[in-house]
């Protein structure tokens, strides 16, 4: 599915990670349907032709045939079959090890030993330390600033240093995001519209350089998102739903997204007095259709059956009350079966252990609903 989306010269490196969010299938069993990631498609040869398309298809394989007909030690055509054969079902020439060792059995041979070169090591010596300085030091760089952060301190030099590791990886999104996020820490801290508006350009920048990445349209919509009680302007809550719009499109299979958005929606038709519409545009009634959507998609979704029957139960149509305490109630039912089901399960995904979770507030309101 990811390759028909660009068949010819495929959907560049790296993208098959962010695309795939937007194809996956469900499971049929186990506590979620679609709580899974895949970095890459588990087959080196499929990942060649997603990344590349039939283009690059072709031509890798070309490079390989012209490489096989060059080798004349038969151990070393053994070992690329058998690197081959293990490429068919897993990503071996993603790791740099075994990457490292099809290189060298793709090379033909050469009986003589080259004599030790000073000139040679410092060549090897410099493009060592310029491939894997920059990151190192850019790592250590970043480490020490959300270090720092989490211990609630801003200090002086911990953005001169985000800044610093942003330049050493101008193309890496990690380093932009966390500059992105320590300016708006800063912001948190401080008030300042200086820092978010510095904070969103350095994000947008993050997301520019991961076009498909869905997870940071998904923090894109809740970054702005916190800023509703500061300004919720008809422009301002715009621009979040439109976020919305971006994290459901790139996250289609997210019921986190949903129940998110959700939240967000309430909210803003409490702010705003637009909850409940007789034209079922308030804001109420799209956040019950998104708890809606998030239930359907993840069953085992406790909190998401909880506030989809909440929202039915407050409507306040009156002509609407009696034909939703039946719904209601159901919801109600599922939510806690799923957290009695589920509640003593200790080998499960961090991820599914917030699916199947209840706190003890929303417990009694359940059992006390469910006794009325």
């Amino acid at each position: 599915k990811v390759w028909l989306m660009n068949p010819v010269i495929g959907v560049g490196p790296g993208a098959f990670a962010g695309l795939y969010h937007q194809i996956k299938t469900p499971r049929t069993s186990g506590v979620s349907r679609y709580l899974m990631d895949a970095q890459y498609s588990h087959n080196e040869f499929l990942e060649l032709l997603t990344a590349f398309g039939l283009a690059g298809f072709v031509f890798g394989l070309c490079l390989l045939w012209k490489a096989w007909r060059a080798i004349r030690d038969p151990n070393y055509r053994a070992g690329l079959v058998g690197l081959g054969a293990a490429s068919l079902v897993d990503f071996c020439l993603h790791t740099p090890l075994i990457a490292l060792q099809g290189i060298g059995l793709l090379a033909a041979g050469n009986p003589r030993v080259p004599k030790p070169s000073f000139v040679g090591g410092f060549l090897v010596l410099g493009l060592t330390m310029g491939l894997f300085g920059s990151p190192i030091f850019s790592g250590i760089l970043k480490g020490q600033a959300e270090s720092h952060l989490s211990q609630n301190q801003f200090l002086p030099g911990d953005l001169r240093g985000l800044e610093t590791a942003e330049r050493l990886n101008a193309w890496d999104a990690r380093f932009v995001e966390a500059k992105a996020d320590y300016l708006q820490n800063l912001y948190a801290k401080t008030n300042d519209p200086v820092w978010v508006r510095r904070s969103d350009e350095v994000f947008e920048r993050a997301m520019d350089l991961e076009k498909t990445d869905g997870p940071k349209r998904f923090k894109k919509a809740s970054r702005i998102s916190g800023r509703l009680p500061e300004n919720h302007s008809p422009q301002y809550i715009q621009q979040v739903e439109d976020s919305w719009v971006q994290a459901k499109k790139a996250l289609p299979f997210n019921a986190f997204v949903f129940f998110q958005e959700g939240l967000i929606l309430t909210s803003i038709g409490q702010l705003t007095g637009r909850f409940w519409l007789p034209d079922g545009t308030g804001y109420g009634n799209k956040g019950l259709e998104d708890f809606k959507k998030a239930a359907e998609l993840e069953p085992n979704f406790a909190e998401a059956w909880l506030l989809y029957g909440h929202l039915l139960w407050v409507s306040t149509d009156p002509k609407k009350i009696n034909k939703v305490k039946g719904p209601a109630r159901e919801s109600f039912q599922k939510a806690l079966d799923v957290y009695d089901k589920w509640k003593d399960e200790q080998r499960i995904d961090p991820l599914e252990k917030d699916l199947v979770s209840l706190q003890s507030g929303e417990l009694n309101v359940l059992k006390k609903e469910l006794v009325r």
